[in-house]
């Protein structure tokens, strides 16, 4: 936090402040909240986004980068081909 302090040029009480009024508050989602529709939805609409996009709408929205990670990841296996299917048995054709 001191690091942060002196890089933005801000007091460390400042810092805290700021931290114990806007981390915890009441309106942020938690990531385990969203429905696999709303995930989705983040997905597409976070792709395009630049850095500073990006961070807005994460502390908008209560999450992390990692969380956006995970649901992407999540959404990939669901699209991946199990694999090849195995042949049935076929019947044989009687002569007839």
């Amino acid at each position: 936090m001191v690091e942060l302090a002196r890089k933005h040029d801000l007091s460390v009480t400042t810092l805290y402040n700021w931290k114990a009024k806007y981390a915890n508050q009441t309106g942020m989602s938690k990531s385990n909240k969203w429905t696999p529709e709303k995930k989705l939805e983040a997905i597409i609409q976070t792709a395009s986004m630049n850095e500073n996009e990006l961070g807005e709408f994460l502390r908008k929205n209560g999450l992390h980068s990692s969380d956006l990670d995970q649901w992407k990841k999540e959404s990939m296996s669901g699209l991946r081909a199990p694999g090849r299917a195995k042949k049935e048995h076929s019947l044989k054709c009687l002569p007839g």
